[in-house]
């Protein structure tokens, strides 16, 4: 047994010990108890019992059991309820309720326990954070108040799930692209989703305020005609609640719906929000709020948990998928094409590249000013799995690229689930030739579920290369207010481009490429492409490392010539000034290609020799 360590302002009297129970499969392997734990705040409200325990790990936890005495401090008129807050090292967060129970009076004592399966799979190894309160969310913070006199939680690998595998998320339908209101030249528009379970094993579906329940982001696109493919609309997330267990997908490697109580979205099973429920904005929380690659999402400081009071009222487009009206009329756009994407993030899906997928829209109709009309395929047509960007490939696109390739960029490549240090992005691109020796470099970054995010993006260019266009987009971001979870401020600023020796950049202070949303930066330049480029990624977020990079297509470097190289090859040096001796006296004043000309003015003469000789070592 050993001392556990406090952080924040730990109530006096309580303590904690954590120790191995066991080494034996299908045991308890470790357990956390403490006495005399209390709090006086409510969940939802700031704690004053914060306690940090190490566990010791190495086996795949499969759950928590806890037990219990929970005294009363005083008489209540309403009922005792005890909750905590659960924090794994990997940032998973739960909220459990501990015990409810009826009015208790002073002294008086419950006991609990049950079992917490939601940490299911990883490796507790490392700090656990419990931080306690009592009183459900709904309940003021005086009344009740009680103090666990003991609590244990005991870690175990002996839960056996009969669907041990791996639980697989897809979308089995995305339909009715719809208009739901609008402020002034912005819509409001919303999607249908059905996810679907077609992997071995349960998935998580916990509703808010738990953690563990999936996030589904609605994107919105067009093709230009000149190849440029553009994200121009994004919603916050749908925070999923209660898994149906419908079938509206069948596969027979998959098998019918293995229905369960709707914390859980069964194997094989299906679950559908509708376009008016996605639309609904009190179920709608910001992107900053989740980090797409472990899933995890608090409570805690959300919008859920927080009174909005000065925030601004609902209308027509508030958190729902936002866009220019401009951007989707057809007159405005001649020869575009448009696709819509869902995306479900969850904390337990095994492969993130089945969870989004994208339709085609067949057709707008609609005047400005007034309500657009989409049309796409039915609910009965399967979307095409991937994410959006993906359609840029497809055949029939309206300009030919001369090179093309799409390249996962991330700290760790290949990106393993549940093991990798963070997420990824996808970086796609095409070059079009643009005549006269020129080439467009058609760059889409996709943050697919990077955690860290990107603040920048490099591509290498010779310093005498010429740039005769360059450009950025963004899609516009709605956050109310507008910052990250830390309370830095964002803004919807173009990055700041630059050129640089041997590279162009664009880059942000207060403007990140999050997760499920894109932008796009191109350059035209005076250079043929080449598939071996090195794109470097600046992470917006500090950590262990500032860069990645992967390899793209980009403008071939030319490396500039060595002055006084007069026979060509590559060097200056001894060599140049016996060829510029061998031909001193040939050429005319002004002519071009004279052998040893070395300072261009077309003789060559003693000056070229001085010439060569300040120049030696070139290489």
């Amino acid at each position: 047994m050993r001392d556990v360590s406090k952080a924040g302002a730990g109530i006096l009297g309580a303590t904690a010990c954590v120790f191995a129970a066991s080494t034996a499969l299908g045991a308890v392997q470790d357990t956390v108890n403490f006495t005399d734990a209390e709090s006086t705040n409510r969940v939802g409200l700031s704690f004053n019992e914060r306690i940090e325990v190490q566990v010791t790990g190495g086996y795949e936890l499969d759950g928590i059991d806890f037990s219990g005495t929970l005294r009363a401090l005083q008489s209540g008129t309403r009922g005792t309820h005890a909750d905590a807050m659960i924090t794994s090292p990997q940032g998973y967060g739960v909220i459990v309720d501990l015990g409810s129970n009826g009015t208790m009076s002073a002294g008086q004592t419950a006991n609990a326990s049950g079992t917490i399966n939601d940490f299911n799979g990883l490796d507790p190894a490392g700090t656990w954070i419990f931080e306690f309160a009592e009183s459900s969310v709904s309940f003021p913070t005086s009344d009740p108040d009680a103090i666990w006199d003991t609590i244990t939680f005991e870690f175990n690998d002996g839960f056996v799930d009969p669907n041990d595998g791996d639980p697989d998320v897809t979308l089995c339908q995305l339909y009715d692209l719809r208009q739901f209101g609008r402020t002034g030249s912005v819509l409001g528009l919303s999607i249908a989703t059905t996810s679907w379970n077609i992997g071995t094993k349960v998935l998580l579906w916990d509703d808010e305020p738990e953690t563990f329940h999936p996030f589904i982001a609605m994107n919105l696109y067009r093709l230009d005609p000149n190849g440029r493919f553009m994200q121009i609309g994004q919603s916050w997330v749908k925070h999923g609640f209660f898994a149906l267990s419908n079938q509206q997908c069948f596969d027979p490697a998959v098998g019918g719906c293995q229905g369960t109580n709707g914390t859980r979205l069964g194997i094989g099973c299906t679950d559908t929000y509708s376009s008016g429920l996605n639309a609904s904005q009190g179920g709608l929380g910001p992107r900053y709020d989740i980090n797409p690659w472990t899933g995890g999402w608090s409570f805690y400081g959300s919008v859920f948990d927080s009174v909005e009071g000065s925030a601004p009222s609902n209308n027509g487009i508030r958190r729902r998928l936002q866009v220019e009206e401009n951007d989707i009329n057809p007159a405005l756009n001649s020869g575009a094409k448009w696709y819509y994407e869902g995306y479900y993030v969850c904390h337990d899906d095994v492969d993130v590249w089945n969870s989004a997928a994208w339709k085609p829209v067949s057709s707008i109709s609609g005047s400005p000013g007034g309500t657009w009309n989409f049309n796409s395929s039915g609910s009965g047509t399967l979307p095409t799995w991937g994410f959006a960007v993906d359609a840029w490939f497809e055949a029939g696109a309206t300009q030919t690229a001369v090179a093309e390739m799409q390249t996962v960029i991330a700290q760790e490549v290949p990106v393993v689930e549940f093991e990798s240090p963070d997420g990824r992005s996808l970086l796609s691109v095409k070059a079009f030739d643009e005549g006269a020796g020129d080439t467009r470099f058609e760059y889409v970054l996709t943050n697919i579920d990077m955690d860290r995010q990107v603040g920048s993006i490099t591509i290498p260019l010779d310093n005498d290369a010429v740039i005769s266009d360059s450009g950025f987009y963004k899609v516009f971001h709605h956050d109310e207010p507008l910052n990250a979870k830390d309370g830095t401020p964002i803004s919807n600023a173009d990055w700041t481009f630059t050129r640089g020796d041997g590279f162009v950049r664009w880059e942000t202070t207060d403007n990140p490429l999050r997760w499920g949303t894109q932008l796009n930066v191109w350059l035209t330049v005076d250079r043929t492409p080449v598939t071996d480029a090195l794109a470097t990624l600046g992470h917006y977020k500090s950590g262990p490392v500032s860069t990645v990079d992967g390899m793209t297509v980009g403008p071939e470097f030319v490396e500039a010539a060595c002055p006084g190289d007069v026979d060509g090859n590559g060097a200056t040096n001894t060599a140049d000034i016996t060829f510029a001796v061998s031909n001193l006296g040939a050429g005319a004043m002004g002519a071009t290609g004279t052998p040893g000309d070395a300072d261009g003015n077309g003789v060559t003469t003693t000056a070229d020799i001085t010439f060569i000789v300040s120049n030696l070592g070139c290489e």
